[in-house]
């Protein structure tokens, strides 16, 4: 392994806060995710993941699946709001979120 350097990145706040929250669950802190982040960018070549804006079709199949998945667990999807790190979501775990009307898969 090669001589380890420190990364600078201006974040914003509650991204990051909600971020760490995730990781914890998953077991993983903010620097190891991003060291895996890159090892898979080394690894591919490239992202790890598709950067796109979604098909009319595949939005419309995602919110399907969506609607399913919350139907198969007994509860109504109210909420059309999808989880995004550019707005600040009601996130599943969260007290102030009814546990009918989420569609986070625990």
């Amino acid at each position: 392994m090669g001589k380890k350097i420190e990364l600078e990145v201006r974040l914003d706040e509650a991204q990051v806060a909600r971020t760490e929250e995730i990781l914890m669950i998953l077991g993983l802190s903010l620097p190891e995710a991003v060291s895996m982040f890159l090892a898979q960018v080394l690894l591919r070549g490239g992202l790890p993941f598709n950067v796109a804006l979604p098909e009319a079709d595949d939005q419309e199949l995602m919110d399907g699946v969506c609607g399913n998945l919350c139907n198969s667990f007994g509860r109504v999807n109210t909420d059309e709001t999808q989880l995004s790190l550019d707005d600040d979501p009601d996130l599943p775990w969260d007290e102030d979120v009814a546990e009918e009307t989420d569609c986070g898969a625990v």
